[in-house]
């Protein structure tokens, strides 16, 4: 009965993880460690052995356990503010000046991002928030702690942090490739809108959004003449 109980709490928190926004599960996340600093681990746990132990349900169980863990990593990274926002590319600091040799200039230095298609730029895009999101929520685990009870980084959680400040860079990199190309194709366009369209939604900058709105309704009219 135990173990169905933990199974049944991590049916729970993927269901949640499943129907939240990424700014609603964040914040879930945030107020359960702000409860008791081992909630938000115990769920992942349970979530992980409902993974594992329920057949058939193992796709989707592991994009919530994904989810959980990229929206996790927002919430330790807000700590601090006074509201649950996720934290996204665009709410970071720019990347340091080559001159302090950071994770993120050599990253970016060894992508041509000008020479990428459309394609690759969302490729590049996507797996760099997937796994930049895993670096930061590995940040959050135990072994990342130094010993003490601050909230320091050993090594590991510093090796972490580097990877994962230099993944959201490349992230951002790919974003601004993309917002500079005019593409003539359909797919092109189509890309390019499905890259710019949730970062502009989180700005709420009205120049962007209008920007934005107004490749869109470009793209509407290309799709009336069949281009």
């Amino acid at each position: 009965m135990k173990e169905f109980a933990h199974h049944a709490i991590g049916m729970h928190v993927a269901d949640r993880t499943l129907r939240m926004s990424k700014p609603e599960l964040v914040a879930f996340i945030k107020k359960g460690g702000d409860r008791d600093a081992e909630v938000p681990v115990t769920m992942l746990a349970a979530l992980e052995s409902a993974q594992r132990t329920f057949e058939g349900w193992g796709k989707l169980l592991d994009l919530a356990r994904t989810r959980y863990m990229v929206a996790g990593s927002s919430a330790v990274l807000s700590q601090g503010g006074t509201t649950g926002k996720a934290v996204e590319p665009e709410d970071r600091p720019e990347a340091p000046p080559a001159s302090e040799h950071s994770a993120s200039v050599s990253l970016i230095g060894m992508i041509d991002f000008a020479s990428a298609s459309l394609d690759e730029l969302q490729a590049l895009h996507d797996l760099a928030d997937l796994v930049g999101g895993v670096a930061y929520a590995t940040v959050w685990t135990a072994r990342c702690k130094a010993r003490g009870s601050g909230d320091d980084y050993n090594a590991a959680g510093k090796l972490m942090q580097w990877l994962g400040d230099a993944l959201t860079d490349v992230e951002t990199a790919a974003n601004n490739e993309a917002r500079r190309r005019r593409p003539s194709d359909r797919s092109d366009r189509e890309t390019r809108l499905e890259m710019l369209a949730l970062p502009v939604i989180q700005n709420g900058d009205p120049d962007e959004t209008e920007a934005f709105a107004r490749d869109l309704l470009a793209h509407a009219e290309a799709e009336r003449r069949g281009c």
